[in-house]
């Protein structure tokens, strides 16, 4: 069914492969994707779904070009409204007056398994810290980074998501951002 949907990259442009926006945009619309959109530079795309495309469609798609700019595989996701939407309005953690760059979804094709205790020398989790919820066959893992996100233990220090899962984290603005650019 076509629409706009939302591809997010896996470690593009922060802590793996560096692709320049503007030369994707170019490169998707080139491989057929149309009203092709990116929003930052940490792998942010909108872009209208082909006509018979699948979600899995797309993201397969989307990694494949990425590929081939990053010269290694990149992980994508894609995502239609239903589950940005769920990433905003049905966060258990989420409170009225939070930062909402301090909130992380952590956006994923198979659910984490959340740990209590970390490696050594952290914290334990404690303190409703991490929440997870499923929508439509895309798991979201919560995050509230009270500190900030760079003075927070990485979500990968209370999650362990399964070996080849495409898991990638954007804070609540951004997904705000990015409905305002899916939504119809």
């Amino acid at each position: 069914m076509p629409g706009r949907v939302a591809v997010l990259l896996q470690a593009v442009n922060v802590g793996g492969a560096t692709i320049g926006m503007a030369d994707l945009r170019t490169a998707l619309a080139g491989a057929g994707y149309d009203d092709v959109e990116t929003l930052l530079r940490s792998g942010n795309v909108v872009l209208t779904r082909p006509p018979a495309a699948s979600r899995a469609d797309v993201a397969a798609g989307v990694a494949r070009v990425c590929e081939q700019m990053a010269g290694r595989p990149v992980g994508c996701i894609a995502l239609d409204t239903v589950h940005l939407e769920a990433a905003v309005d049905e966060n258990p953690i989420w409170e009225e007056g939070m930062d909402g760059a301090r909130m992380l979804a952590v956006f994923s094709d198979a659910p984490g398994d959340v740990v209590d205790a970390p490696r050594k020398g952290l914290p334990r989790l404690g303190g409703g810290t991490v929440a997870q919820a499923e929508v439509d066959g895309v798991f979201v893992t919560f995050q509230w980074c009270e500190d900030g996100i760079s003075k927070t233990p990485a979500l990968a220090e209370f999650v362990r998501f399964p070996k080849g899962a495409v898991a990638t984290a954007r804070n609540r603005n951004t997904v705000q951002k990015l409905i305002a650019k899916v939504a119809p």
